[in-house]
């Protein structure tokens, strides 16, 4: 039997570890196999941007080999970053940290990919010498890169390892070093295995649903009570709507809707915070510096977008623009036939993602996000109903469910178009919109359970019925349930977290609830909601100092929002301040002449928080 021929390569090969594994798997061994497969993805997707390939990844350890010693040691500095950033989402105990050793060698390489040799043997002994969270590298390595990288090296000695025979000149790449070590400028690599990343439910919009048609929603300026936040301790970003440059304003939908799926997106990963739609929006028409946006928004990168609707096609131009300095970080165009949106906004979404280093994949397929439709018709057609329903255009509901049934002609298994018939139906019962209001939030309930039955996952129907159970049956545990459960499956959506935050808030954890509401006001601070659901949690807690400074400010952006005003003057009640109190009375019931004190808290399960609140309206003069 003839032999096949040797084949030997020179590579650079980096070998790594996680210091303590054994420990982590002892401790937990479920949470450590799911760590360690996401770190693992994350450092192979580094490895692939740098040209280099996957050798084999037995345990904790892993083995990669790449054509270029300069783009070795760029990959393994990267991986030290993304790891050390990831920790920091863990605690304390399931932190994985990892060594890394690289040498350039000689290897064989076997027909199935396999190498050995001394090469991959020092490279495994740099590895053991490497501290923790640390990188060594042989002289080999060292020498091919000296001079061509933006860091420095640490010469530690001469030291025999095992198995070779002679001593190895080993270096240190300079801790200080690594952790401030730019992402180097990589170009677009092959495109990433297609994930439905981009789903469409439009969750964003339920956390406004209950907002009037009076609430503003759309103004650029940023609360003095939060200006120009700090950036977050991760990847940050807002996404604004896409402009249309074809001169059609009936097409807008289109491009906010790329836009808005996009985000959704994006949300699924823990590793990422993005701005909610409504306040990246808000810049909509209007020229504004993307330095000074993410100033205002507190957020490191902003992406821009524009496009032509054509029959048939579309053409779309994304740029990622790294606000800090206005530097653009990654720009493409794209030319696709009308049936192949849905790829198009994966695409978009998984480039991101790729240019800021985090993951979309969180391990459960339902929090991939998905359109939910293979039909583009019926996810446009739901998509113009939630512009109508967002916008609280109460006259145009009608027109709202008529999209919504032509789309459930199309897929009748849609259940984003399911679920836009509830939110439908609860805005008509709660604004009375409709003849009979107890008889649409019966229909609201059944759309929202018929949602459900289809897709157990949607964020939005559990934020529906949230509310159903919070102002009509007053079911507060079934309430609480379906806020958790919305949660926990989109917690870095704003409209899951402010809809979790003001359920706790009102039902006996207002101090959690003001935790969560801030966060959500971090995530979308141009919209006046969580402005006035933060001023709930603070009033609830007795702190009403805090609760005046948040409600004074979302009437100074929503003159005509009678909610605000509302616990504004129960506030200022509870602070003495009668005669503000009654100012603000005046002006509620001007707003809100139907308004009856004895019917007020109900969405409340603690009397004796609805009888002060009761107290302080009649105090005011309102009856």
């Amino acid at each position: 039997m003839a032999q096949s021929k040797v084949h030997r390569k020179l590579a650079a090969i980096l070998s790594a570890d996680v210091v303590g594994y054994s420990k982590l798997m002892a401790d937990d061994e479920a949470a450590t196999v799911d760590t360690i497969k996401q770190y693992r993805a994350a450092v192979e997707r580094v490895i692939n941007r740098h040209d280099g390939r996957i050798v084999n990844a037995p345990g904790d350890n892993m083995l990669a080999e790449f054509p270029s010693a300069v783009e070795s040691v760029q990959a393994a500095v990267e991986i030290q970053r993304n790891i050390e950033g990831r920790n920091a989402e863990l605690p304390e105990d399931r932190q994985m940290h990892f060594r890394v050793g690289l040498n350039l060698g000689d290897v064989i390489e076997e027909d199935d990919g396999t190498i050995y040799g001394d090469g991959v043997n020092i490279a495994a002994r740099m590895e053991a010498l490497a501290e923790e969270g640390g990188i060594c590298i042989s002289s080999t390595i060292h020498d091919a890169v000296e001079g061509k990288l933006d860091f420095d090296f640490e010469f530690l000695g001469e030291r025999s390892v095992k198995n070779i025979a002679k001593p190895v000149r080993v270096y240190r790449v300079r801790g200080d070093l690594v952790e401030k070590a730019k992402k180097p400028t990589v170009g677009r690599t092959k495109k990433l295995a297609m994930v439905a990343a981009a789903g469409v439910l439009v969750i964003a919009t339920a956390a406004v649903l209950l907002a009037p048609p009076w609430a503003e929603r759309r103004s650029t300026s940023i609360s003095p009570i939060a200006a120009e936040p700090p950036l977050p301790d991760k990847p940050s970003i807002a996404v604004l709507a896409f402009q249309n440059m074809g001169g059609d304003p009936g097409q807008d939908y289109f491009g906010d809707s790329v836009a808005e799926a996009v985000i959704t997106g994006l949300t699924r990963s823990p590793y990422l915070f993005v701005i909610a739609r409504n306040s990246s929006f808000a810049y909509k028409g209007k020229s504004v510096d993307v330095r000074e946006i993410g100033r205002e928004l507190g957020v490191r990168y902003v992406l821009e977008g524009s496009f032509v609707r054509l029959p048939g096609r579309a053409r779309v131009t994304a740029q990622l623009i790294d606000a800090t300095t206005g530097h653009h970080v990654w720009a493409e165009d794209f030319d696709v036939k009308s049936d192949d949106i849905f790829e198009l906004i994966d695409d978009l979404t998984l480039n991101i993602a790729h240019e800021v280093d985090i993951e979309l994949y969180t391990g459960d397929k339902s929090l991939a996000g998905s359109p939910g439709t293979k039909s583009i018709k019926a996810w446009e057609l739901v998509l113009k109903a939630a512009e109508i329903v967002d916008n609280s255009q109460l006259e145009k509901l009608d027109l709202a469910e008529r999209y919504c049934r032509e789309a459930l002609e199309l897929d009748p298994e849609y259940a984003a178009a399911v679920v836009m018939l509830g939110w439908i139906a609860f805005n008509r019962g709660f604004f009375h919109w409709g003849e009979d209001p107890e008889a649409e939030y019966a229909k609201a309930m059944e759309y929202a359970e018929a949602a459900l039955s289809i897709d157990e996952t949607s964020p939005s129907a559990h934020i529906l019925l949230t509310d159903i159970h919070r102002h009509h049956t007053l079911e507060f545990g079934k309430a609480l349930f379906h806020a958790n459960r919305a949660f926990s499956l989109a917690s870095n959506d704003a409209s899951a977290v402010l809809n979790l935050g003001n359920t706790l808030t009102w039902l006996g954890d207002p101090q959690r609830g003001l935790e969560l509401t801030l966060r959500a006001y971090r995530m979308a601070p141009n919209l006046v909601w969580p402005l006035a659901l933060v001023g709930n949690a603070y009033f609830v807690l007795e702190r009403y100092e805090e609760a005046i400074a948040y409600f004074e400010e979302c009437i100074k952006r929503a003159p005509g929002n009678p909610t605000c005003r509302r616990v504004l003057l129960m506030s200022y009640v509870e602070l003495g301040q009668i005669e503000k109190a009654r100012q603000q009375a005046d002006e509620l019931m001007k707003a809100m002449p139907e308004f009856k004190v004895d019917e007020y808290g109900t969405f409340t399960n603690d009397a004796a928080l609805r009888e002060r609140m009761r107290a302080a309206l009649r105090k005011a003069g309102v009856k």
